[in-house]
């Protein structure tokens, strides 16, 4: 089954880390020649929720070499998992005098 995850990422720190030249970026063209800038991302989804009701964690992909020299990857970004509200109705929501008038 599907799920929603939701959250933010530090944008500073995105573009900060890019900066640096130790994050795995790319340019891409599309099919159409079109192009973008790309990053690449871990997103770690826990097997629990943290203090913060966190489910997941999203960090930036080193180079290569970064990697070797033992640098670790940033973090820029938390994720919860979406809990859709739903407020069950009872027959009181529902009264009969409302719906006696209806031509079906």
């Amino acid at each position: 089954m599907a799920k929603l995850l939701y959250g933010s990422i530090n944008f500073d720190e995105l573009l900060a880390q890019i900066r640096t030249g130790t994050i795995n970026t790319e340019i891409v063209t599309r099919k159409n020649g079109e192009t973008f800038r790309s990053v690449s991302l871990n997103i770690w989804v826990n097997d629990q929720e943290d203090q913060y009701g966190n489910i997941a964690s999203v960090q930036l992909q080193l180079k290569k070499e970064n990697r070797d020299k033992g640098e670790k990857s940033p973090y820029i970004g938390n994720l919860k998992q979406y809990t859709p509200k739903i407020q069950e109705g009872t027959a009181n929501d529902f009264p009969k005098e409302e719906d006696e008038d209806l031509p079906f």
